[in-house]
Order: structure tokens, then sequence, then C-alpha cells
């Protein structure tokens, strides 16, 4: 059977799934005697053991980070499995400062209030010298699923010319709605666009008040395994 990319009949969009199970360490906003006014701080608590300084900086970590409407930069720091913190190897404190490269740009100091425009709350971070790196932590994929019905209902929404690729594929369903033209030519286009994609089309009907084209299809030709 024919598998295509899902897209959203309604919202003409990709339909994306969510990928990745990854842990996600406790976040807290924490006070910091020692630092500067212009610095919001945060601590990542690991909660696993067996993860240490080693794994933080090589693999990185997932965290939620609720929204907070803080107009400040912030730095963050990981406390490990063992009770201790992960050493900034260019200061050798335990505080690194949070950047991101918004839009491809250069890594710029992140502010607190704008982490939304990265994520909603799951984030990744990454140790890079002396500062943490954070990114969307969420994982998305194109969804793959059964192509028949889709096919059909994009041959339907497709008005000859709007395709530059196949200029006069489409029956443009569109075009008949509302509309006084004998249907007999609706019914051989309807025949004609969906044999050329090797389907038969057995009998149709038109629902007026939701204005939806129902069809009973014959995929059989297609769905042979090859």
């Amino acid at each position: 059977m024919r598998q295509d990319i899902k897209v959203s009949s309604e919202t003409k969009d990709l339909v994306l799934s969510v990928k990745g199970r990854h842990t996600f360490y406790p976040f807290e906003w924490v006070t910091n005697p020692s630092g500067l006014v212009r610095y919001v701080y945060g601590e990542i608590t690991i909660t696993d053991s067996f993860v240490g300084p080693d794994s933080i900086v090589t693999l990185g970590v997932y965290t939620q980070i609720p929204y907070t409407p803080l107009c400040k930069e912030f730095m963050v720091r990981f406390k490990t499995g063992n009770g201790g913190y992960l050493v900034n190897p260019v200061d050798g404190g335990v505080w690194f400062v949070v950047q991101a490269g918004m839009y491809g740009k250069t890594m710029a100091n992140a502010w607190v209030s704008k982490l939304i425009t990265i994520s909603d709350d799951k984030f990744y971070l990454r140790v890079n010298g002396g500062v943490a790196e954070i990114y969307n932590g969420g994982e998305t994929d194109f969804t793959i699923g059964k192509a028949n019905n889709q096919n059909g209902n994009m041959l339907l929404e497709c008005v000859p010319t709007n395709n530059y690729r196949y200029p006069v594929t489409g029956v443009g369903l569109v075009r008949w709605t509302n509309s006084n033209i004998e249907y007999t030519k609706l019914s051989e286009i309807l025949q004609r666009e969906f044999q050329d994609d090797g389907v038969t089309v057995i009998d149709a009907s038109y629902d007026f008040d939701t204005k939806k084209l129902y069809l009973n299809l014959d995929t059989s030709y297609v769905d042979k395994e090859e």
C-alpha cells in the first residue's frame, strides 16, 4: 500500500509527530548572593547518579524551564549525581552563561522572558567551553501514513494550473461548489484524474450541506504487492 508524508486536509499543514524519549531533569531558579544583578540564576539537578560531569559535557542535558516574565539574562549550574557541580573550564566556577543562536544568528546571551521563542517549556542545554548553549528540547518528525485517501483529497483540492510541476492535474472541486454546471462533466473529470493516479472511482455523492464529496474508490491496482 502506498505511503506518503501526511498532510492535514483541514489546515493544509504537515502532520508532525513527537520523537525522542529523553529524561528531563529538574530545573529551579535559585539565589546567588555573590552574583551580578544583570543575571538571574538557575540550577539543573541531575537525578541519575551515573550521569557525571563528562556525560553532561558530551551529551548535554534536557530540562523544562517554565515561562518566567523576567527581562534578564541568566546563568545556570549543573548539580551532578554525586552532589557536586560541573566546573566551568574557563573561570573555574560553577556558573555558565546561557546563550542562544536565534534564527541561525551568532550565539548571544539568552534572555529569560524570550525563552518562549525557543520552546514553550522543553529545552536542551549543551556546554561549550564556558557557556551553556540552549536549544529547543522537543524533537519532531514527519508522520508517514497511508497515501490513498490523502492523494484523493489532494486531487479534489488541486485546481488545474495551480501545480507548477503538473499544471493540468487536479479536479478543483471548489469550482463546482454551489454551481449549476452539469455534473456529467465533473464525473468525467473525476474518472480521468483518479485513473491517472491508478485509482478507479466506483461512485460519488455530494453533500450540499457540508460541501463535501464522498467517493467510493477501487485502489486495488495501486495496493497490489509488487
